[in-house]
């Protein structure tokens, strides 16, 4: 079986994904990963070769763009707001209950970067899930913040302000850049963010790479990690120990007090995603058929 594009509804509105079904010898209904991106991430940017691998290991997955980004529905575009996503999340979950093929008792959700905190509140908001995958999660807003430093912190927070100034007058949004290169105005700008975020994009692929400014004001309150200890399935979380985007600080500490979290630690940086992350480490126990 070959991967389909599927579409769903999330608050009325049209997510766009791609559903990979699992390896041809196994046998339905079978357990489903859910997967969506990081900050301003598409489907395209490499998600594609982490479906594969779960599906070559007799998971089907689905996997999806927010609102507003790729080819989903939205408008204005390219308007990241945290508790959309968190709509599309339970609605992309939702949908996966519904495909035939899948065993909807045995729901997995995976999350990088920005997601990787998405899945840990999600699964607060949805305790029948199976397990949880967090690669280099966000976890902690005020830890990310710090660690973009305090002049580009201002200088997105005027940028912030001003977009959100727009909105409120129904004027179209004022972007910033996902990544940049050090020294410059994005929302990841440490040394490699920006090759790192940008080698994510297959040749060819068309790609926005400007975020909402607004999106800047919201970024330090957002702290899902606080959800890790009232998870009540087992989860991975895998955390790079030179990650300069999401400090792995927080995640260490927490992971240290949540019985059901397994912590996986490697010597890399945030766009450097250790490769058995591509497998279905944390599942075989808990989502098999």
């Amino acid at each position: 079986m070959t991967r389909r594009d599927v579409k769903f509804r999330s608050q009325g509105q049209e997510c766009a994904g791609c559903f990979y079904p699992a390896a041809a010898e196994a046998t339905n209904p079978r357990p489903c990963v859910v997967m969506a991106h990081g900050l301003g991430g598409i489907k395209e940017m490499r998600l594609g070769a982490y479906a594969e691998q779960f599906a070559a290991a007799g998971y089907h997955t689905l996997v999806f763009d927010y609102r507003h980004f790729g080819a989903s529905d939205g408008q204005p575009r390219q308007l990241l707001d945290i508790s959309k996503e968190l709509q599309d999340w339970q609605a992309a979950i939702a949908h996966a209950r519904t495909l035939p093929e899948v065993d909807a008792n045995k729901i997995a959700i995976w999350g990088s970067s920005l997601s990787g905190g998405h899945v840990l509140a999600t699964a607060a908001r949805e305790p029948e899930l199976a397990a949880v995958i967090s690669q280099v999660p966000h976890f902690s807003g005020v830890a990310g913040v710090l660690a973009l430093g305090f002049m580009p912190c201002v200088r997105l927070t005027f940028h912030g302000i001003y977009d959100a100034l727009r909105g409120l007058l129904g004027m179209p949004p004022h972007y910033v850049l996902s990544s940049n290169e050090p020294g410059k105005l994005g929302l990841m700008t440490g040394p490699g963010d920006d090759e790192g975020y940008l080698k994510l994009v297959p040749p060819g692929q068309p790609f926005d790479q400007r975020v909402a400014a607004r999106f800047a004001l919201f970024i330090g309150l957002y702290s899902p990690g606080r959800h890790l200890a009232k998870l009540t399935m087992p989860n991975l979380v895998q955390v790079a120990m030179e990650d300069r985007v999401t400090p792995p600080g927080p995640a260490i500490r927490a992971a240290a007090n949540s019985p059901l979290t397994t912590l996986k630690r490697y010597p890399k940086g945030h766009f450097e995603p250790p490769r058995e992350s591509r497998r279905p480490v944390g599942l075989s126990q808990t989502v098999a058929a």
